[in-house]
């Protein structure tokens, strides 16, 4: 019965994901038309959708410390990327 939970919940934070990135369900991937692709999102909207899922997860019983734990480790990985590019930039602007 919990293991029927952790999924459930599992699933919820993955369609909360696809639905903050914008991405489509797997299922929509294997269809035969081609859509044109979504441009992906920025390090900010991937930050704030983590925030928000972070701010969600706090709240559920059902979900272990580990996965918040998760969530803020994938948090840091993205604040490490955009530190790293905004650091690119500012030596692009000496270069040139």
């Amino acid at each position: 019965m919990y293991g029927d939970l952790q999924t459930t919940d599992e699933e919820l934070l993955e369609e909360i994901i696809e639905g903050q990135l914008g991405h489509q369900n797997s299922q929509n991937d294997d269809e035969e038309e081609e859509q044109p692709e979504q441009p992906a999102p920025m390090a900010k909207e991937a930050q704030d959708a983590l925030q928000i899922l972070i701010e969600y997860s706090e709240g559920q019983d059902a979900l272990t410390t580990g996965h918040i734990r998760a969530l803020e480790q994938l948090q840091t990985a993205i604040e490490a990327i955009r530190a790293q590019s905004q650091q690119q930039v500012t030596l692009d602007r000496w270069l040139t």
